[in-house]
C-alpha cells in the first residue's frame, strides 16, 4: 500500500514525538510491506516566525493533497502569540479547511497507566476501554459581547450554534465506530442548555434508527462524569458536544491514569485525519529528550487503523506499546521511584524495535 503522510512537527516538544511516531510508521511499512512517504511542513510558531502566519499555504495545500496528516504539538498558551496569528489559529483553518469535525479520543486500562497518576485514587479500577467523540464546532462561541457598567465591573455573553444536521453528521460517526466495537453509544449532553439539548437528543435518536445493532443511552453531562469515575467500564463510546466532550475525555484520561497524555484523531466523512496527541507543546521539555513519545505513537496507530484500514498493523503497534509499558522504562516527563529513565529518542526506538518482532 502506498500512502502520503504530511508530518506537521509543531511547538516545543512536537518536533521530538513526531519523530518517533514517524520512526514507528516506518517501521510498520518495513515490517509489512508498505510504502509510506513523508514531507514535513510547518505550523503553529515556527511557521509564524517563517512565514508570518501558523498555517502557510504551502502546508495547507500540502496536507489536502495527503493521505493523512501527523501533527506533534502547537502551543495553545498564547504566550508568545497572541491575536489572529495565534498557533492554534492555524489548527483551527487546518481542521476546517480538511473538513473534519469529530475528535476522538481513546481511554484505556488495557495496559499499564501512561503515568502513576495520583488522579486514579479513588476511582473504580476495573476494566476501561472507551472512545469519546467530540463535536469540534458545536456551542462554539460565534461572537462575545462586553459593555461597561457604572461600578467598572462588565458583563458578557456567548452566543453559541448547535445544527440538527451537524448532529446526525457525528452520530452517524459515532455509530460507525460503534459498530466495530462492543455496540454501545451514550449521548451526552449539558442539563443548562434545554434548546440545545432537545435538538441534540432529537437527532441522535433520529440517527439511531438507521442503526438498531447499536444501543442508544442519554445522560446529561455530570451524571456521564461521575460515571466515568466510578464505573468506566460501562461505557463504549460516548458522543458530546465539544465543551462537554472536553470535559469528558479529560476525565476519561485522568481515570485510566493518564491525563494529558492520550492519543487522538480529529476525523471527518472521508478517509483523511488529522492525528495528534493530547499534549500540551511543553516548551519547557524541548530539546531535552524527556517527553514521552507514546501518545503520538498511538496516534500513528490511530492513523493506521481510521486513514488506512490497516488494523493489523494497528494493533502491531498498540501491542509493541503495551510489551514496553510493561516495562520499568519511563520518560523524565512521566518518572515514578522505581522506574528506569529512558530518553524520547530511546523509548520511541523500543517500540519501534517491538513492532519489527510482532
Amino acid at each position: 500500500m502506498q500512502k502520503t503522510i504530511v508530518v506537521l512537527p509543531g511547538d516545543g516538544i512536537g518536533p521530538e514525538i513526531a519523530a518517533q511516531a514517524e520512526r514507528v510508521l516506518n517501521q510498520v511499512a518495513s515490517v509489512f510491506h508498505h510504502d509510506f512517504s513523508f514531507s514535513a511542513h510547518l505550523i503553529g510558531g515556527p511557521a509564524i516566525e517563517a512565514a508570518g502566519c501558523p498555517l502557510p499555504e504551502p502546508t495547507l495545500e500540502a496536507c489536502l493533497q495527503s493521505d493523512a496528516v501527523l501533527l506533534g504539538a502547537v502551543d495553545a498558551s498564547g504566550d508568545r502569540f497572541k491575536g489572529p496569528t495565534s498557533p492554534e489559529s492555524g489548527l483551527r483553518r487546518l481542521r476546517r479547511s480538511l473538513g473534519l469535525f469529530a475528535n476522538v479520543r481513546p481511554a484505556s486500562r488495557r495496559s499499564s497507566a501512561l503515568t502513576a497518576s495520583p488522579s486514579r485514587a479513588g476511582s473504580a479500577t476495573g476494566p476501561m476501554d472507551l472512545i469519546v467523540v467530540r463535536e469540534m464546532f458545536s456551542g462554539v462561541p460565534v461572537d462575545r459581547h462586553g459593555s461597561p457598567r457604572k461600578d467598572t465591573s462588565r458583563e458578557s455573553f456567548d452566543a453559541g450554534i448547535l445544527k440538527s444536521a451537524d448532529v446526525r453528521r457525528i452520530a452517524r460517526l459515532a455509530f460507525r465506530l460503534a459498530q466495530s466495537r462492543r455496540r454501545s453509544v451514550v449521548s451526552v449532553h449539558p442539563a443548562d442548555s434545554p434548546e440545545s439539548s432537545k435538538i441534540w437528543r432529537e437527532a441522535m435518536t433520529e440517527t439511531a434508527a438507521e442503526h438498531p445493532e447499536v444501543e442508544l443511552r442519554h445522560l446529561v453531562v455530570e451524571e456521564a462524569a461521575l460515571r466515568i469515575v466510578h464505573d468506566p467500564g460501562d461505557f463504549d463510546v460516548i458522543v458530546a458536544p465539544n465543551r462537554c466532550a472536553d470535559i469528558l475525555s479529560e476525565m476519561a484520561g485522568m481515570a485510566a491514569g493518564s491525563p494529558g497524555l492520550c492519543p487522538s484523531a480529529t476525523l471527518g466523512e472521508g478517509s483523511r485525519g488529522l492525528y495528534e496527541p493530547s499534549q500540551r507543546s511543553n516548551p519547557d521539555l524541548a530539546g531535552r529528550d524527556a517527553a514521552n513519545p507514546i501518545p503520538a505513537i498511538l496516534s500513528a496507530a490511530m492513523m493506521l487503523r481510521y486513514s488506512f484500514a490497516l488494523e493489523n498493523e494497528s494493533e502491531a503497534v498498540e501491542r509493541a506499546v503495551t510489551a514496553i509499558r510493561a516495562s520499568n522504562y519511563r520518560t523524565e516527563d512521566v518518572m515514578s521511584e522505581g522506574r528506569t529513565r529512558i530518553g524520547t529518542d530511546g523509548l520511541g526506538r523500543l517500540i519501534a524495535e517491538a513492532v519489527g518482532g510482532a
